[in-house]
């Protein structure tokens, strides 16, 4: 068989490996990093494979750019598809996919360039014959490859088998964003300008300080999404080791609580025998009322022994006294209306989670609020046949705009220092959905109201 013919399937083979795999990294960066509700499945990657090689047939009698047009958009296409959102959020769906697409593509295209340039294999294919042209997409195509699988395996290793999400933040935004003019740069630099503008080639011994400073260039494209990864890392374990510490802080409380209750008992215990023998010899001294004052001040120290803190769920109880101390400095008025019977019956660590942010942005929402008598927390517990509803309820200031708090699903604050905060109601969500269960927010005449609807 011809050679050159050789050349042309393998180009059209790598051609379509490399779309899949650049769909397979796009899809797997979006659900990581921007919206967890996309993700990629075997079903997904078969679909694109076939759209893609029937799109590298069609390549044969119809201009590349739209097969280009059609790699793209199918692949955010198939990216949203099966995704459980409302027609607004699949658009911008779609536009996360298609971009997280592109970025990809692009951002392969020029490290595969570069690496070319610095090897000579640019140098040694300079001729305009096709085969030439074709060995050297295939060899980019190649390079292209390499670097998505690398993408993939760390993303799958680091992120999806531990069933990790870490959401951008808008600086991390940002950093995405300057990375890729870099990228555009260098593409205007290495390969626009010395393919096409011969005064900018460099000869010689200038040859090889381009080459260092090429290579100088890719150690720094690959080393900024890792630097970035890196920071986006530290701030998730910093916001994991806050929750478990809520979670260290419920239980040490849980613990001392049962110790006071129990030597608190066991000292009625021993006092109730001479307590019921006085009131016995009062009722036949015919000394009724003092008997009667008796019981009330027996009763009184009865209910001092009863638990201040009553939710239904001990891991709750223990929780919201270590928030108390707090609400009680800032005079919030904190009520608890209902309890969960049997418990909410989440991991400890999960509760945790859901209501220690919960909380927190409660009490710091009425610190807002300059009257302090208006300053309230309100726990609620219901059930149906069907479903339990837990609404935690919070006197909020009159300017929050709760559409742009929900912005998202995830950015939810209205604190000054919003690099900081914002993602505690992200975890709510994640945790609810994880046991089943939807989130619903309002907020109106200055009123939160924060409910969650599980299944019972």
């Amino acid at each position: 068989m011809d050679i050159e013919l050789l050349s042309t399937i393998a180009s059209y083979v790598t051609d379509c490996i490399v779309a899949l795999l650049l769909f397979i990294a796009g899809t797997i960066i979006v659900h990581c990093f921007y919206d967890d509700t996309i993700y990629i499945s075997r079903k997904k990657a078969i679909v694109y494979a076939i759209v893609m090689t029937f799109s590298e047939v069609m390549a044969l009698f119809f201009n590349s750019g739209i097969i280009s047009v059609i790699m793209i958009t199918t692949a955010g296409v198939t990216g949203v598809w099966g995704s459980k959102v409302g027609k607004g959020k699949k658009v911008r769906q779609f536009i996360r996919v298609t971009v997280a697409f592109f970025v990809c593509y692009a951002a392969s295209y020029i490290l595969s360039q570069m690496c070319i340039y610095c090897a000579g294999v640019e140098n040694v294919l300079t001729t305009d014959d096709q085969l030439s042209l074709t060995i050297k997409f295939n060899f980019m195509h190649m390079l292209s490859a390499f670097f998505m699988l690398a993408v993939i395996f760390y993303l799958k290793r680091q992120y999806l088998r531990k069933g990790i999400t870490m959401p951008f933040r808008m600086s991390d935004k940002i950093y995405v964003m300057l990375y890729c003019v870099y990228m555009f740069m260098m593409e205007i630099i290495y390969i626009r300008l010395e393919q096409y503008t011969p005064e900018f080639s460099f000869s010689g011994q200038y040859s090889k300080i381009r080459v260092f400073l090429a290579l100088v260039s890719i150690a720094i494209a690959i080393l900024i999404p890792i630097l970035i990864l890196r920071n986006k890392q530290t701030d998730y374990f910093n916001q994991l080791s806050e929750q478990h510490s809520n979670f260290l802080e419920a239980e040490l409380a849980a613990s001392k609580q049962f110790k006071e209750a129990q030597e608190e008992t066991r000292a009625f215990r021993h006092d109730v025998q001479n307590n019921l023998s006085v009131v016995s010899m009062l009722m036949r001294d015919g000394k009724y009322a003092e008997a009667e004052q008796f019981i009330n001040d027996m009763h009184e120290h009865v209910s001092s022994l009863s638990p201040k803190i009553v939710t239904g769920d001990e891991m709750l109880d223990s929780l919201i006294a270590t928030k108390l101390a707090k609400i009680n400095d800032e005079n919030i008025d904190f009520t608890i209306d209902g309890v969960a019977d049997g418990g909410i019956g989440w991991k400890a660590v999960d509760i945790c989670t859901v209501f220690a942010n919960a909380i927190d942005n409660a009490i710091e929402a009425c610190q807002r609020i300059d009257d302090k008598n208006s300053r309230m927390i309100k726990l609620e517990f219901k059930k149906t046949a069907h479903q339990r509803l837990i609404t935690l309820t919070n006197s909020a200031a009159e300017d929050i705009d709760c559409e742009k708090l929900l912005q998202n699903g995830m950015h939810m604050t209205s604190k000054a220092d919003k690099e900081m905060h914002g993602y505690g109601v992200h975890n709510i969500l994640r945790t609810v959905e994880k046991y089943g269960g939807m989130t619903r927010v309002t907020c109106t005449a200055g009123v939160f109201k924060l409910e969650m609807i599980l299944e019972k």
